[in-house]
């Protein structure tokens, strides 16, 4: 599949990194959190370890995730426990505060939806919807 000069075993090496990162990610974040595996993956899971592997682009993705998982319904001390635990299969630091904050501002987004009008943090009605409704009210 890959040419000779193309550096397909650099990419085979780094495809295989980032699936034996995945599946320590996996396990530690089970461990972590007793979720079912199956219901932890998402594309941008392996986004992630493609980021790690290449050494780049971690607060995008840590953000991309944020969103995966606030879309999933996992609660944000959930997403931020799945990051430590990745951390923890990279081999026991504390995640970046920039990419916690990149993580949780992706949260955030991911679970707003145009027809849901609660805020995500609270649960509560937001500022702008309660101003609509009541001023359809006058």
């Amino acid at each position: 599949m890959w040419g000779r000069d193309t550096g397909g075993c650099e990419v085979d090496g780094r495809l295989a990194a980032g699936h034996r990162l995945r599946e320590l990610w996996a396990r530690r974040s089970h461990e972590r959190r007793g979720e079912p595996s199956e219901d932890w993956w998402t594309p941008a899971v392996d986004a992630v370890c493609a980021a790690i592997v290449r050494g780049e682009g971690m607060p995008e993705v840590c953000e991309r995730l944020g969103q995966a998982r606030a879309r999933a319904d996992m609660p944000i001390g959930d997403a931020l426990d799945d990051l430590a635990a990745l951390f923890d299969a990279l081999g026991g630091a504390q995640p970046p505060f920039e990419l916690t904050a990149a993580l949780a501002a992706g949260w955030v987004d991911g679970g707003r939806s145009r027809q849901d009008c609660r805020d995500p943090l609270t649960g509560l009605a937001s500022a702008a919807y309660l101003r609509t409704r009541v001023s359809e009210l006058y």
